[in-house]
Protein backbone atom coordinates (compact mmCIF):
# COMPACT_ATOMS: atom_id res chain seq x y z
CA UNK A 1 0.00 0.00 0.00
CA UNK A 2 1.28 3.45 -0.91
CA UNK A 3 0.38 6.99 0.09
CA UNK A 4 1.91 9.54 -2.28
CA UNK A 5 2.31 13.20 -1.32
CA UNK A 6 3.97 14.51 -4.50
CA UNK A 7 5.69 13.25 -7.66
CA UNK A 8 8.80 12.07 -5.80
CA UNK A 9 7.72 11.31 -2.23
CA UNK A 10 5.59 8.45 -0.99
CA UNK A 11 5.04 6.28 2.05
CA UNK A 12 4.70 2.50 1.81
CA UNK A 13 3.16 -0.01 4.19
CA UNK A 14 5.27 -3.17 4.05
CA UNK A 15 6.00 -6.23 6.11
CA UNK A 16 9.12 -6.11 8.25
CA UNK A 17 12.22 -7.78 6.80
CA UNK A 18 10.91 -7.11 3.28
CA UNK A 19 8.09 -9.62 3.64
CA UNK A 20 4.55 -8.88 2.56
CA UNK A 21 3.36 -10.58 5.73
CA UNK A 22 2.89 -8.69 9.00
CA UNK A 23 3.77 -7.22 11.36
CA UNK A 24 4.00 -4.10 9.26
CA UNK A 25 6.05 -0.93 9.21
CA UNK A 26 5.98 2.26 7.16
CA UNK A 27 8.89 3.27 4.96
CA UNK A 28 9.38 6.46 2.96
CA UNK A 29 11.08 7.65 -0.22
CA UNK A 30 11.89 11.20 -1.26
CA UNK A 31 13.48 10.31 -4.60
CA UNK A 32 10.79 8.34 -6.42
CA UNK A 33 11.84 4.95 -5.10
CA UNK A 34 15.60 5.18 -5.60
CA UNK A 35 16.09 4.70 -1.87
CA UNK A 36 13.75 4.00 1.04
CA UNK A 37 14.16 4.70 4.73
CA UNK A 38 12.40 3.38 7.82
CA UNK A 39 9.73 5.80 8.94
CA UNK A 40 7.44 4.17 11.52
CA UNK A 41 7.62 0.92 13.45
CA UNK A 42 5.06 0.09 16.11
CA UNK A 43 6.26 -3.04 17.88
CA UNK A 44 3.28 -3.33 20.22
CA UNK A 45 0.69 -3.29 17.44
CA UNK A 46 0.14 -4.05 13.75
CA UNK A 47 -0.30 -1.21 11.28
CA UNK A 48 -3.08 -2.11 8.85
CA UNK A 49 -3.89 1.15 7.05
CA UNK A 50 -2.37 4.59 6.48
CA UNK A 51 -2.84 7.94 4.77
CA UNK A 52 -0.46 10.90 4.59
CA UNK A 53 -1.53 14.37 3.50
CA UNK A 54 1.99 15.80 3.49
CA UNK A 55 5.39 15.27 5.13
CA UNK A 56 4.07 16.12 8.56
CA UNK A 57 0.41 15.08 8.66
CA UNK A 58 -0.50 11.41 8.67
CA UNK A 59 -3.02 8.87 9.93
CA UNK A 60 -2.70 5.14 10.58
CA UNK A 61 -4.96 2.34 11.75
CA UNK A 62 -3.36 -0.09 14.19
CA UNK A 63 -4.55 -3.31 15.77
CA UNK A 64 -3.34 -3.70 19.33
CA UNK A 65 -2.64 -7.02 20.98
CA UNK A 66 -5.98 -6.86 22.80
CA UNK A 67 -7.62 -6.83 19.32
CA UNK A 68 -8.81 -3.24 19.62
CA UNK A 69 -8.42 -1.01 16.56
CA UNK A 70 -7.18 2.57 16.87
CA UNK A 71 -6.85 5.39 14.38
CA UNK A 72 -3.78 7.47 15.26
CA UNK A 73 -2.85 10.89 13.93
CA UNK A 74 0.46 12.74 13.77
CA UNK A 75 1.30 16.30 12.79
CA UNK A 76 5.05 16.12 13.40
CA UNK A 77 6.26 13.62 10.79
CA UNK A 78 5.44 10.60 12.94
CA UNK A 79 7.43 11.62 16.00
CA UNK A 80 4.34 11.47 18.20
CA UNK A 81 0.95 9.86 17.66
CA UNK A 82 -2.45 10.54 19.21
CA UNK A 83 -5.36 8.11 19.26
CA UNK A 84 -8.40 9.82 17.75
CA UNK A 85 -10.73 6.83 17.37
CA UNK A 86 -11.06 3.30 18.84
CA UNK A 87 -13.32 0.42 17.95
CA UNK A 88 -13.56 -3.39 17.99
CA UNK A 89 -14.16 -3.38 14.22
CA UNK A 90 -11.40 -2.51 11.75
CA UNK A 91 -12.36 0.94 10.49
CA UNK A 92 -11.69 2.25 7.01
CA UNK A 93 -11.00 5.97 6.90
CA UNK A 94 -10.31 8.94 4.63
CA UNK A 95 -9.06 12.37 5.65
CA UNK A 96 -9.36 15.31 3.27
CA UNK A 97 -7.55 17.73 5.60
CA UNK A 98 -5.82 17.66 8.96
CA UNK A 99 -9.15 18.26 10.67
CA UNK A 100 -11.83 16.78 8.40
CA UNK A 101 -12.10 13.01 8.08
CA UNK A 102 -14.54 10.14 7.59
CA UNK A 103 -14.64 6.65 9.12
CA UNK A 104 -16.65 3.63 7.94
CA UNK A 105 -18.17 1.24 10.50
CA UNK A 106 -19.91 -1.58 8.57
CA UNK A 107 -23.28 0.16 8.19
CA UNK A 108 -22.41 3.71 9.22
CA UNK A 109 -20.19 6.63 8.16
CA UNK A 110 -19.08 9.07 10.84
CA UNK A 111 -17.32 12.40 10.36
CA UNK A 112 -15.00 14.63 12.33
CA UNK A 113 -14.40 18.32 11.67
CA UNK A 114 -12.04 18.86 14.63
CA UNK A 115 -9.22 16.36 14.03
CA UNK A 116 -10.99 13.53 15.86
CA UNK A 117 -12.03 15.26 19.06
CA UNK A 118 -15.67 14.58 18.19
CA UNK A 119 -17.38 12.29 15.68
CA UNK A 120 -20.91 12.56 14.27
CA UNK A 121 -22.84 10.09 12.10
CA UNK A 122 -23.67 11.36 8.62
CA UNK A 123 -24.93 8.09 7.09
CA UNK A 124 -26.59 4.99 8.57
CA UNK A 125 -28.16 1.98 6.86
CA UNK A 126 -29.07 -1.04 8.98
CA UNK A 127 -30.14 -3.42 6.20
CA UNK A 128 -27.07 -3.09 3.91
CA UNK A 129 -23.31 -3.46 4.26
CA UNK A 130 -20.90 -0.71 3.24
CA UNK A 131 -18.38 -1.92 0.65
CA UNK A 132 -16.34 1.28 0.18
CA UNK A 133 -16.64 5.06 0.14
CA UNK A 134 -14.87 8.09 -1.32
CA UNK A 135 -15.17 11.80 -0.54
CA UNK A 136 -13.99 14.39 -3.02
CA UNK A 137 -14.26 17.17 -0.45
CA UNK A 138 -16.26 17.98 2.66
CA UNK A 139 -19.50 18.22 0.68
CA UNK A 140 -19.28 15.65 -2.13
CA UNK A 141 -18.99 11.93 -1.50
CA UNK A 142 -20.28 8.51 -2.43
CA UNK A 143 -20.86 5.23 -0.61
CA UNK A 144 -21.15 1.78 -2.19
CA UNK A 145 -23.31 -0.75 -0.35
CA UNK A 146 -24.37 -4.36 -0.82
CA UNK A 147 -27.44 -6.21 0.27
CA UNK A 148 -26.62 -8.74 2.98
CA UNK A 149 -26.99 -11.58 0.46
CA UNK A 150 -24.66 -9.68 -1.95
CA UNK A 151 -27.15 -10.04 -4.80
CA UNK A 152 -27.63 -6.29 -5.22
CA UNK A 153 -25.44 -3.22 -4.98
CA UNK A 154 -26.43 0.32 -4.13
CA UNK A 155 -24.82 3.73 -4.43
CA UNK A 156 -25.57 6.65 -2.12
CA UNK A 157 -24.37 10.13 -3.14
CA UNK A 158 -24.28 13.44 -1.31
CA UNK A 159 -23.31 16.94 -2.41
CA UNK A 160 -24.15 18.71 0.85
CA UNK A 161 -21.95 16.97 3.39
CA UNK A 162 -24.38 14.17 4.18
CA UNK A 163 -27.53 16.10 4.97
CA UNK A 164 -29.21 14.50 1.94
CA UNK A 165 -28.30 11.25 0.18
CA UNK A 166 -29.46 10.14 -3.26
CA UNK A 167 -29.80 6.35 -3.48
CA UNK A 168 -29.21 4.44 -6.74
CA UNK A 169 -29.70 0.69 -7.19
CA UNK A 170 -27.08 -1.13 -9.23
CA UNK A 171 -27.56 -4.33 -11.24
CA UNK A 172 -24.70 -6.16 -9.52
CA UNK A 173 -22.83 -6.21 -6.24
CA UNK A 174 -20.63 -3.20 -5.51
CA UNK A 175 -16.92 -3.08 -4.73
CA UNK A 176 -14.92 0.19 -5.10
CA UNK A 177 -15.72 3.82 -5.89
CA UNK A 178 -13.80 6.91 -7.02
CA UNK A 179 -15.27 10.37 -7.64
CA UNK A 180 -13.67 12.98 -9.90
CA UNK A 181 -16.38 15.63 -9.58
CA UNK A 182 -20.09 15.59 -8.63
CA UNK A 183 -20.94 14.30 -12.11
CA UNK A 184 -18.11 11.83 -12.90
CA UNK A 185 -18.10 8.60 -10.88
CA UNK A 186 -16.17 5.35 -11.40
CA UNK A 187 -17.16 2.13 -9.67
CA UNK A 188 -16.13 -1.51 -9.86
CA UNK A 189 -18.85 -4.09 -9.60
CA UNK A 190 -18.21 -7.74 -8.94
CA UNK A 191 -14.48 -6.93 -9.36
CA UNK A 192 -14.59 -7.83 -13.07
CA UNK A 193 -16.86 -4.97 -14.17
CA UNK A 194 -16.03 -1.29 -14.35
CA UNK A 195 -18.79 1.27 -14.72
CA UNK A 196 -18.70 5.04 -15.18
CA UNK A 197 -21.25 7.81 -14.94
CA UNK A 198 -20.95 11.36 -16.22
CA UNK A 199 -24.29 12.60 -14.93
CA UNK A 200 -24.09 12.04 -11.20
CA UNK A 201 -25.21 8.41 -11.32
CA UNK A 202 -28.34 8.88 -13.42
CA UNK A 203 -26.95 6.64 -16.19
CA UNK A 204 -24.03 4.23 -16.40
CA UNK A 205 -21.66 2.94 -19.06
CA UNK A 206 -20.19 -0.55 -18.70
CA UNK A 207 -16.53 0.01 -19.59
CA UNK A 208 -15.77 -3.70 -19.70
CA UNK A 209 -17.54 -6.94 -18.87
CA UNK A 210 -14.61 -9.05 -17.68
CA UNK A 211 -13.43 -10.08 -21.15
CA UNK A 212 -10.54 -7.61 -20.91
CA UNK A 213 -8.90 -9.95 -18.39
CA UNK A 214 -8.59 -7.68 -15.38
CA UNK A 215 -10.05 -8.04 -11.92
CA UNK A 216 -10.03 -4.59 -10.38
CA UNK A 217 -7.63 -4.35 -7.46
CA UNK A 218 -7.75 -0.57 -7.26
CA UNK A 219 -8.39 2.40 -9.55
CA UNK A 220 -7.67 6.11 -9.89
CA UNK A 221 -9.30 8.94 -11.81
CA UNK A 222 -6.33 11.04 -12.91
CA UNK A 223 -8.54 13.75 -14.40
CA UNK A 224 -11.89 13.70 -16.21
CA UNK A 225 -11.94 10.80 -18.67
CA UNK A 226 -8.49 9.49 -17.70
CA UNK A 227 -8.58 6.31 -15.58
CA UNK A 228 -5.81 3.99 -14.36
CA UNK A 229 -6.74 0.53 -13.08
CA UNK A 230 -4.50 -1.87 -11.16
CA UNK A 231 -5.40 -5.50 -11.87
CA UNK A 232 -5.25 -8.20 -9.23
CA UNK A 233 -5.59 -12.00 -8.95
CA UNK A 234 -3.10 -13.73 -11.24
CA UNK A 235 -2.50 -10.67 -13.43
CA UNK A 236 0.28 -8.12 -12.91
CA UNK A 237 -0.66 -5.13 -15.02
CA UNK A 238 -2.08 -1.63 -15.07
CA UNK A 239 -4.62 -0.55 -17.68
CA UNK A 240 -5.28 3.06 -18.61
CA UNK A 241 -7.69 5.01 -20.75
CA UNK A 242 -7.64 8.60 -21.95
CA UNK A 243 -11.10 8.64 -23.56
CA UNK A 244 -13.57 7.73 -20.80
CA UNK A 245 -12.97 3.98 -21.28
CA UNK A 246 -13.55 3.64 -25.03
CA UNK A 247 -9.98 2.36 -25.50
CA UNK A 248 -7.64 0.74 -22.98
CA UNK A 249 -3.87 0.34 -23.05
CA UNK A 250 -1.76 -1.95 -20.90
CA UNK A 251 0.86 0.04 -19.00
CA UNK A 252 2.93 -2.52 -17.08
CA UNK A 253 4.38 -5.75 -18.45
CA UNK A 254 2.63 -8.84 -17.06
CA UNK A 255 5.59 -11.23 -17.25
CA UNK A 256 6.79 -10.87 -13.65
CA UNK A 257 6.09 -13.93 -11.52
CA UNK A 258 6.37 -15.40 -8.05
CA UNK A 259 6.51 -19.20 -8.08
CA UNK A 260 5.50 -19.09 -11.76
CA UNK A 261 2.34 -17.12 -10.99
CA UNK A 262 1.48 -13.50 -11.64
CA UNK A 263 0.78 -12.05 -8.20
CA UNK A 264 -1.39 -9.11 -9.19
CA UNK A 265 -1.52 -5.60 -7.78
CA UNK A 266 -3.30 -4.29 -4.71
CA UNK A 267 -3.08 -0.53 -4.77
CA UNK A 268 -2.73 2.40 -7.17
CA UNK A 269 -2.26 6.08 -6.38
CA UNK A 270 -1.60 9.18 -8.44
CA UNK A 271 0.04 12.44 -7.41
CA UNK A 272 1.54 15.27 -9.47
CA UNK A 273 2.23 13.27 -12.62
CA UNK A 274 3.54 10.08 -10.98
CA UNK A 275 1.56 6.84 -10.80
CA UNK A 276 2.43 4.51 -7.91
CA UNK A 277 1.29 0.87 -7.77
CA UNK A 278 2.08 -1.79 -5.19
CA UNK A 279 1.76 -5.53 -4.85
CA UNK A 280 3.73 -8.60 -3.73
CA UNK A 281 6.63 -7.78 -6.07
CA UNK A 282 7.15 -4.33 -4.61
CA UNK A 283 6.30 -0.81 -5.69
CA UNK A 284 6.36 0.58 -9.22
CA UNK A 285 6.46 4.29 -9.97
CA UNK A 286 6.23 5.75 -13.44
CA UNK A 287 5.46 9.02 -15.19
CA UNK A 288 1.97 9.23 -16.57
CA UNK A 289 3.26 10.71 -19.83
CA UNK A 290 5.76 7.90 -20.40
CA UNK A 291 3.72 5.06 -18.99
CA UNK A 292 3.05 3.43 -22.34
CA UNK A 293 6.74 2.75 -22.98
CA UNK A 294 7.99 1.85 -19.51
CA UNK A 295 8.11 -1.38 -17.54
CA UNK A 296 8.92 -0.15 -14.03
CA UNK A 297 9.48 -2.41 -11.06
CA UNK A 298 11.19 -0.37 -8.36
CA UNK A 299 12.20 -2.16 -5.18
CA UNK A 300 10.76 -1.35 -1.80
CA UNK A 301 14.05 -1.95 -0.03
CA UNK A 302 17.36 -3.00 -1.47
CA UNK A 303 18.10 -6.67 -0.80
CA UNK A 304 21.63 -7.98 -0.66
CA UNK A 305 21.16 -11.53 -2.00
CA UNK A 306 22.73 -10.35 -5.26
CA UNK A 307 26.39 -9.40 -4.97
CA UNK A 308 27.67 -8.02 -8.27
CA UNK A 309 31.38 -7.38 -8.54
CA UNK A 310 33.29 -5.30 -9.19
CA UNK A 311 30.99 -2.58 -7.94
CA UNK A 312 31.57 0.10 -9.20
CA UNK A 313 32.37 -1.49 -12.56
CA UNK A 314 33.76 -0.24 -15.85
CA UNK A 315 33.10 -2.84 -18.56
CA UNK A 316 31.38 -5.86 -16.97
CA UNK A 317 30.03 -7.33 -13.75
CA UNK A 318 29.81 -10.85 -12.35
CA UNK A 319 26.99 -12.13 -10.15
CA UNK A 320 28.06 -15.22 -8.15
CA UNK A 321 24.45 -16.07 -7.30
CA UNK A 322 23.49 -16.64 -10.93
CA UNK A 323 22.83 -20.33 -11.61
CA UNK A 324 21.71 -22.10 -14.76
CA UNK A 325 18.23 -21.08 -15.82
CA UNK A 326 18.00 -17.98 -13.68
CA UNK A 327 17.69 -14.49 -15.11
CA UNK A 328 18.39 -11.02 -13.79
CA UNK A 329 16.84 -7.89 -15.23
CA UNK A 330 18.53 -4.50 -15.35
CA UNK A 331 16.57 -1.29 -14.77
CA UNK A 332 17.35 2.37 -14.57
CA UNK A 333 16.42 4.04 -11.27
CA UNK A 334 13.46 5.66 -13.02
CA UNK A 335 12.05 2.20 -13.70
CA UNK A 336 12.97 1.74 -17.37
CA UNK A 337 13.75 -1.86 -18.36
CA UNK A 338 17.18 -1.96 -20.03
CA UNK A 339 18.06 -5.61 -20.48
CA UNK A 340 18.43 -9.06 -18.95
CA UNK A 341 21.02 -11.81 -18.62
CA UNK A 342 21.17 -15.48 -17.68
CA UNK A 343 24.94 -15.82 -17.49
CA UNK A 344 28.16 -14.15 -16.41
CA UNK A 345 29.66 -11.76 -17.19
CA UNK A 346 27.14 -9.02 -17.88
CA UNK A 347 28.68 -6.67 -20.42
CA UNK A 348 28.20 -2.97 -19.67
CA UNK A 349 29.64 -1.42 -22.83
CA UNK A 350 26.27 0.00 -23.92
CA UNK A 351 25.37 1.44 -20.51
CA UNK A 352 26.17 5.10 -19.76
CA UNK A 353 27.85 5.93 -16.46
CA UNK A 354 25.36 5.88 -13.61
CA UNK A 355 23.53 3.76 -11.04
CA UNK A 356 21.41 0.77 -12.05
CA UNK A 357 19.14 -1.76 -10.37
CA UNK A 358 19.45 -5.54 -10.71
CA UNK A 359 16.25 -7.52 -10.05
CA UNK A 360 15.82 -11.30 -10.07
CA UNK A 361 13.04 -12.85 -12.15
CA UNK A 362 10.79 -13.37 -9.14
CA UNK A 363 11.19 -9.74 -8.12
CA UNK A 364 12.28 -10.62 -4.62
CA UNK A 365 16.02 -9.98 -4.91
CA UNK A 366 17.36 -6.52 -5.78
CA UNK A 367 20.75 -4.84 -5.78
CA UNK A 368 22.17 -1.59 -7.13
CA UNK A 369 25.43 -1.35 -9.02
CA UNK A 370 27.40 1.57 -10.43
CA UNK A 371 28.78 1.84 -13.96
CA UNK A 372 31.78 4.17 -13.96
Amino acid sequence: MTSAINQNSAFALVGKNNSWLGPFEIIKTNNRGETWEDFIKIDSATIINMQFLDDKTGFVTIKSYNKTYHILSSNDSGQTWTSIFSNDYSPDFQFISSKIGFVELKDEIIKTSDAGLTWDPIFTNDDKLIASFHFLDESTGGILLNSKDFNNGFLSLTTDGGNFWKSIELDNDADKIKISNPEEILISSGSSRLLSSNDGGESWTDLWDGSIGCLVGDMEIIRPGVYFVACTTDVFKVLNTYDHGLNWTQTIDSSYTINNKNPGLWDIEYNSGTVWVSGPLGISAFNEEGALNENPILGIKEKTNLNPYPNPAETQIYIPELTHGQTVRIYSLTGQFLGKSKSNPIILDNYPSGTYLLISTNGQTRKRFIKK
